[in-house]
C-alpha cells in the first residue's frame, strides 16, 4: 500500500487497514490527525500530534493554526512542510495539505492574485487522489481569493466545486464556509446565519473564513435593502476575529478601505426539471412519490435534488425550499 492509501483508509473509517498501511511509513500519527481534522475533530487531531514530528505533522499543525486564527504560525509550519518538496518524488497527502494552508494564509495576508492558481492546482491534485478534504479547503480559500482579485464568475465556479467535493463525503470533508455564503448571496438567499459556526461544529470553522463569509452575507443583505441584517453580519465578522490578528485583507474590509467583487444577486439557473423538483420538494411528497408524479426514476429525482442543493448552496430540503423561495424560483413552476 502506498502513502496515499493509508490516509484514505483512515478517512474511510477503516482503522485496521489504516494502521497496517502506516506501520511502514513515516507520519502515521500525522495521518490519523489529518483524518480527525477532516472529520471535524480538531481537538482530537491536536491530541494525535502530541510529540509527533516531521513534515506531515507540520502540515496538520498549519491547519490547526488556521483554525485558531494564527496566520503567522500557519505560514511558518506550512512553509517548513513544503520545503521538503524537492526530496519527494511522488505525490504526498501532507504536501497537498500544507499547500492548501499556505495558499489560504496568502489570501488573508493580501496575496490573493498569486494564491488562486496554486490553490486550484492543489485542489485538482487532491481531488484526483481522493483527498476531498484538502480539495474542498483549497477551493474555499480560492473562492475568497478570486473575489478579492475581482473575478466573481470564477469565484462562483470555485464555490460550486468546493460544495460538490464536500457533498461527496460531508462526514470526512471540511465544510466550505465561504463557498456556502457566496452561493447563498448569489442566489438571493443570504439572509441568515452561516452553518458550521454554532454548536458542535463551531471549532471547525477557521475564524478568518467565517469572518469573510459573514461579510459576504452582510454585503448581500445591504444590497437587498436589509440594513439590520447587514449590521448583524458585520458584527458577527468582528466578533469572530476579536483578539486575533485579522490580517490586512479582513482589516481593510472591516474598515471599509478595501472591497471584494460584489456578488451578482441573480437567481440560480435551474433547468425546467430542476425547478419542477424544487417545487415538489416544497410539498409533502417523498422523493419516490415525486419520481412517480414526474414520471421519472427515483435515481433521476435524487440526481436533480443534488443538483438543486448544489446550485442553491443548500444542504437539506428545507434549506433548498427556503432559498428557492427567496430567489423567486418557486414562481411559475408547473
Amino acid at each position: 500500500m502506498g502513502e496515499k492509501w493509508h490516509l484514505l483508509a483512515a478517512l474511510a473509517g477503516r482503522p485496521v487497514e489504516a494502521a497496517a498501511a502506516v506501520a511502514a511509513v513515516d507520519g502515521a500519527d500525522a495521518a490519523y490527525a489529518a483524518a480527525e481534522l477532516a472529520g471535524g475533530s480538531p481537538a482530537r487531531a491536536a491530541a494525535r500530534l502530541a510529540g509527533a514530528g516531521g513534515y506531515p505533522a507540520l502540515a496538520v499543525r498549519a491547519w490547526l493554526a488556521l483554525l485558531r486564527g494564527d496566520l503567522g504560525a500557519a505560514r511558518r509550519d506550512a512553509t517548513r512542510a513544503v520545503s521538503a518538496r524537492g526530496a519527494e518524488r511522488a505525490w504526498r497527502w501532507w504536501l497537498a495539505l500544507a499547500d492548501a494552508a499556505l495558499g489560504t494564509a496568502d489570501v488573508w495576508e493580501g496575496h490573493a492574485a498569486g494564491a488562486v492558481g496554486q490553490l486550484a492546482a492543489t485542489a485538482r491534485e487532491a481531488g484526483a487522489a481522493g483527498y476531498l478534504d484538502v480539495a474542498a479547503r483549497a477551493l474555499d480559500a480560492r473562492t475568497a481569493g478570486l473575489l478579492l482579485a475581482g473575478d466573481p464568475a470564477a469565484a462562483l465556479a470555485s464555490a460550486r466545486q468546493a460544495l460538490a467535493w464536500h457533498e461527496l463525503d460531508p462526514a470526512r470533508c471540511a465544510a466550505p464556509v465561504i463557498a456556502h455564503a457566496y452561493l447563498a448571496a448569489t442566489s438571493g438567499a443570504g439572509h441568515g446565519t452561516i452553518p458550521w459556526t454554532t454548536g458542535d461544529d463551531a471549532e471547525c470553522a477557521a475564524p478568518h473564513a467565517e469572518a469573510f463569509a459573514s461579510l459576504l452575507l452582510a454585503q448581500a443583505a445591504g444590497a437587498s435593502g436589509d440594513a439590520k441584517q447587514a449590521r448583524c453580519a458585520r458584527a458577527q465578522a468582528r466578533a469572530v476575529l476579536a483578539g486575533l490578528r485579522p490580517g490586512p485583507v479582513l482589516a481593510g474590509l472591516l474598515a471599509g478601505h478595501r472591497s471584494f467583487s460584489r456578488p451578482d444577486l441573480q437567481p440560480a439557473v435551474l433547468s425546467g426539471r430542476e425547478r419542477a423538483v424544487l417545487r415538489a420538494l416544497s410539498g409533502p411528497l417523498t422523493l419516490r412519490e415525486i419520481a412517480a408524479e414526474l414520471n421519472v426514476s427515483h435515481n433521476t429525482v435524487k440526481t436533480h435534488v443534488q443538483s438543486v442543493f448544489r446550485k442553491l448552496g443548500a444542504h437539506d430540503r428545507a434549506g433548498a425550499v427556503a432559498r428557492g423561495a427567496a430567489a423567486g424560483l418557486l414562481r411559475g413552476c408547473r
